[in-house]
C-alpha cells in the first residue's frame, strides 16, 4: 500500500484532475489503476514522488501538469488504451477494464513505451494526445533515432560503404528524415491536409531514393542536373535549351523528361522506354515493383497508389475526410518507408544498430503496424465504422484527441 492509496483525498483530486483533462477518452478511474499499478511496478524506479521532503500531499494538478514524466505515462495509457479497444463496443469495453491478464498487458505496454520516452519527439505533443498513438510514437521514436545516426555520422565524417555515393544518401536520407519529422509535427497539429501535401511529396522523393541510392555516380549526377534544370524552369517558365536539344525531334511531353530524365541511366526503364511520355512517376513505379519486390509485393505500384490518392485532398476536391482513417493510412504507409531506409542503412551504408535498451526498434514499430492494419479494416468493412470514429473524435474537441485546456 503506497501513499497515493492511502491518502484519499489525493485519489479525490486525481480523479478530478483526470476527468477535466481526458474526459472522454478513457473511464478516470480505470486511468487511475493503471497509474497505480505501473506506479508499483518494480520497472517503473525513475518515477518522481507525487509529495515533497516533508510528505506534505500537494495539489495533484501542479504535479501532473507539472512533472513531463508523469504526465506522458497518462497519456500513454489513455492512447495505448484507445488502440486496443476502439474496435470494441461499451460493453466490451468495460469488460476489458475488469479483465487482469488485460490490465498487465497494458501495463507492459506502456512500460515499453516509456522505456524509451527520451527517443519520443515530446516537443511536438505538449498538449496533446494525438503523438502518444502507439503507431505514431513508435514511428516517432525510430525517426528521432535516425536523426540521432544521421547526426554521429555527419560529425564524425562517417562515409558510407564505399561503393555507394556518399552525397547523395546523406543528401536524400537528411531530407527525407526532416518530412518524417515535419509529418509527427503536423498530425498532432490536426493540420490533416497539410500532412497529405508533405506525405505525397515524401513519397515522391523515397520512390527517386529507391531507385537511385545504389546506382553509380554517372546516374546520380543526372539526377542532380534533372533537378537543377527543374528548379530553373519553375522560376523562369521556359525549357532550358539543353533540354530542347535532348529530345529534339521527338514526341511527347518534353516536361515529363525534364523531370524523370535521369530515368535513362536505369536499366529496368529500357525495357518499357517508348515515349518521351514515360518519363514519369509512374514508370519509376514500374521500375521499383522489379527493383525492390524482395522488400515488399508491387513495391512501386503501392507507392505510386499513395501518390495518387493525395491528388484529390491536395487540389481541394475532398473537404470532409475522417482523421484517423487518415492518420493510420498515413503512417502505417510511412512506416514502411522508414522500415526500408532503416534496412538500406543499417545492412549497406553505414551497418548501424536500430536497437536500444534490448529493444528493437524497427521490429516494435513493424507490430504495431500490423495491428493498426487490422482496426483500418474495421473502419473501412461492411459495417461502416468510420462514423463511430468520427464521434470518437467529435468528443476530443476538433476532431482529435487533443487535451483539454
Amino acid at each position: 500500500m503506497n501513499m497515493i492509496e492511502e491518502n484519499k483525498r489525493f485519489l479525490k483530486e486525481m480523479l478530478k484532475v483526470y476527468k477535466r483533462i481526458f474526459s472522454g477518452t478513457i473511464k478516470e478511474s480505470f486511468l487511475c489503476e493503471m497509474i497505480i499499478g505501473i506506479y508499483n511496478d518494480p520497472r517503473y524506479v525513475s518515477i518522481y514522488n507525487f509529495y515533497n521532503s516533508t510528505k506534505e500531499i500537494v495539489s495533484f494538478e501542479s504535479v501532473l501538469l507539472g512533472n513531463t514524466h508523469f504526465l506522458n505515462i497518462s497519456k500513454m495509457i489513455v492512447m495505448a488504451h484507445y488502440a486496443n479497444t476502439v474496435t470494441l463496443s461499451e460493453e466490451e469495453k468495460g469488460k476489458l477494464q475488469k479483465d487482469e491478464k488485460y490490465k498487465n498487458k497494458l501495463r507492459n505496454e506502456v512500460l515499453a513505451m516509456y522505456s524509451i520516452q527520451k527517443l519520443a519527439t515530446s516537443e511536438y505533443s505538449n498538449s496533446s494526445l494525438e503523438a502518444f498513438l502507439p503507431l505514431i510514437y513508435y514511428f516517432s521514436v525510430l525517426t528521432n533515432f535516425c536523426c540521432l545516426k544521421y547526426d554521429e555520422a555527419i560529425r564524425k565524417n562517417i562515409k558510407v560503404n564505399k561503393e555507394y555515393n556518399d552525397e547523395f544518401n546523406k543528401d536524400i536520407i537528411y531530407k527525407m528524415l526532416i518530412k518524417f519529422r515535419t509529418c509527427i509535427f503536423l498530425a498532432d497539429s490536426r493540420a490533416i491536409d497539410e500532412l497529405l501535401v508533405v506525405f505525397r511529396s515524401l513519397v515522391e522523393l523515397f520512390m527517386c531514393y529507391s531507385a537511385l541510392w545504389d546506382q553509380n555516380d554517372a546516374i546520380i549526377k543526372a539526377f542532380y542536373e534533372c533537378d537543377e534544370v527543374t528548379r530553373e524552369y519553375n522560376i523562369s517558365g521556359k525549357i532550358p535549351d539543353k533540354i530542347k536539344s535532348k529530345k529534339k525531334g521527338q514526341s511527347g511531353n518534353i516536361i515529363n523528361f525534364m523531370n524523370y530524365g535521369w530515368l535513362d541511366g536505369i536499366d529496368e526503364f529500357r525495357s518499357i522506354k517508348k515515349s518521351l511520355n514515360d518519363y514519369s512517376i509512374k514508370s519509376l513505379s514500374k521500375i521499383l515493383d522489379k527493383k525492390c519486390g524482395y522488400f515488399s509485393p508491387k513495391f512501386g505500384s503501392e507507392l505510386y497508389k499513395m501518390y495518387k490518392i493525395c491528388n484529390s485532398p491536395i487540389h481541394g476536391s475532398l473537404i470532409k475526410m475522417n482523421y484517423f482513417e487518415t492518420e493510420l493510412y498515413v503512417f502505417q504507409n510511412l512506416s514502411v518507408m522508414l522500415n526500408f531506409i532503416c534496412e538500406i542503412i543499417s545492412k549497406h551504408l553505414f551497418n548501424f544498430n536500430f536497437t536500444i535498451n534490448d529493444i528493437s526498434l524497427v521490429e516494435v514499430l513493424e507490430n504495431e503496424v500490423n495491428k493498426s492494419r487490422d482496426t483500418y479494416l474495421w473502419l473501412n468493412g461492411v459495417d461502416k465504422n468510420l462514423h463511430k470514429t468520427n464521434i470518437e473524435y467529435q468528443s476530443r474537441a476538433l476532431c482529435c484527441m487533443r487535451m483539454k485546456e
